[in-house]
């Protein structure tokens, strides 16, 4: 009897970890929220690499914002198209927003527009 107690002891406080723990994205997202951008940055990239379009949107702010990289617009333009192609609206309006001020791509105005478009609920 207590070996069956301990081992629901410990099955039931290893699902608590298990559920108490982020994964690598809320990691990164939380890193990035507290200002540790190299730490973010090293969660993000990879993730990012995979295909996932929430850290491509925050590679994109990342680059755009200067944010533990050097601000680079073009490739800030790069991680939000890749987000925004799989509709993640953040990506979307900031791709907007690149498009309206001109920043990594030409101007232009009706690009901006149609991103905005895709972007709205």
């Amino acid at each position: 009897m207590r070996k069956l107690i301990g081992r629901m002891a410990v099955s039931i406080m290893l699902f608590m970890a298990q559920a108490a723990s982020a994964g690598p994205f809320e990691d990164g997202q939380a890193a990035y929220n507290r200002g540790d951008y190299a730490t973010a940055l090293k969660l993000m990239r990879p993730l990012a690499a995979q295909g996932d379009a929430r850290a491509q949107s925050s590679l994109g702010f990342m680059y755009d914002n200067g944010r533990g990289v050097a601000q680079d617009y073009e490739e800030a333009v790069k991680w939000f198209r890749l987000a925004a192609a799989q509709g993640d609206a953040r990506a979307q309006s900031s791709l907007g927003f690149m498009y309206e001020n001109g920043q990594g791509v030409a101007q232009d105005y009706k690009e901006a527009v149609k991103w905005f478009r895709l972007a709205a609920p």
